[in-house]
């Protein structure tokens, strides 16, 4: 287990061969940098959720999450309330995972806690996953009100490949899940210690990115602290979105309107996380009826505009969700929003 994130005296731990995001969400905690998602590398539904903290179990606190239109899903999901050892005032709230451990049960950092559950926050493409906030213990329960993540990076950085101007990236797909491709690119990465991923820029520093493009309509960029900025962010030699605010060791941006091709495929978009395994993968969301194989060599291509970004949005989800943050009449409003938040921070 790696040390990726810390508040209120509470260290945050994730597999060491696994990936986390801060940002890869939809949902308010993550907007206002007071939740992280934990990956384990096997991506795989019922496999084992490992403690990402140190403490006892004080509530298995049962709730019924949104039904999904497109898969089955558990009625009713336990929300894991641990108290940290490190500070027993922040309780760790924990979701997506069904509990095997009791309430009174004194956990290690790694300790298991249940299996993996897919659930009706999830989308087609969302791999399993825990959600992890810190809170006050007086206030655990809530969907906003988390203490502010900071990620545990340390002053190793380097990028990994040439940032030379290509109008492609070559790559090899190496692996296929539900509507998603992980793809193997020959593209500049990013370390920032203890976290690898996709490379992006801003003025004349780099970063890693972290977040969802451009569906979920945002995504934030960590560097190396103390960083000179500018208000435009590239990716792929593509500006991909626009500074709304900033942090000692990330800025948050609202997305432009581009177009992610794969080959002659149009995307979905594509999802960024923060690696703890230095491996030069991206993962794109597909259409549907994409006929990709495994071990497909493939050009990988950003370019700006299109159809307009509310309307590319609407025809990504049109017919995927009901009553979802997705709808038609939602997407314009949602990204007044966001963009509202982000400069409140």
């Amino acid at each position: 287990m790696v040390e990726v994130a810390a508040s209120k005296g509470v260290t945050i731990s994730a597999p060491s061969d696994g990936f986390v995001s801060f940002f890869n969400s939809p949902y308010h905690p993550h907007i206002k940098q007071a939740a992280l998602d934990i990956y384990t590398s096997s991506r795989q539904f019922g496999s084992e959720a490992p403690s990402p903290v140190k403490g006892k179990v004080r509530k298995l606190y049962p709730f019924e999450p949104p039904v999904p239109k497109w898969f089955n899903a558990p009625k009713t999901e336990y929300m894991i309330l641990i108290e940290c050892s490190e500070n027993p005032e922040v309780w760790a709230k924990i979701l997506h995972i069904q509990p095997s451990v009791k309430e009174g049960d004194e956990i290690d950092v790694g300790t298991p806690l249940g299996c993996f559950i897919r659930d009706g926050f999830f989308h087609p493409w969302t791999d399993p996953h825990m959600h992890i906030e810190l809170r006050s213990r007086s206030d655990p329960i809530r969907a906003t009100g988390g203490y502010p993540l900071v990620p545990a990076i340390t002053n190793t950085y380097y990028v990994d490949g040439e940032l030379e101007e290509k109008e492609a990236y070559s790559g090899r797909v190496v692996g296929l899940g539900e509507r998603y491709a992980l793809v193997e690119l020959q593209a500049p990465f990013t370390y920032l210690e203890p976290f690898f991923g996709i490379c992006g820029v801003i003025g004349d520093e780099f970063g890693l990115v972290d977040g969802g493009l451009p569906h979920y309509q945002w995504a934030g960029l960590l560097h190396k602290k103390g960083s000179k900025l500018s208000s435009d962010v590239k990716l792929l030699n593509t500006t991909i979105g626009r500074v709304q605010a900033s942090k000692s060791w990330a800025v948050f941006l609202t997305c432009e309107d581009f177009k992610i091709m794969l080959e002659d495929l149009i995307c979905v978009g594509l999802s960024c996380y923060l690696n703890l395994r230095r491996e030069k993968l991206v993962k794109i969301i597909l259409p549907k009826g994409s006929n990709l194989q495994v071990d497909r060599k493939v050009e990988l291509k950003l370019t700006r505009g299109g159809v307009g970004f509310v309307e590319h949005l609407h025809q990504v989800f049109e017919g995927l969700v009901e009553h979802d943050i997705f709808s038609k009449t939602l997407l314009r409003d949602r990204r007044r929003s966001i963009t509202s938040i982000l400069k409140s921070l």
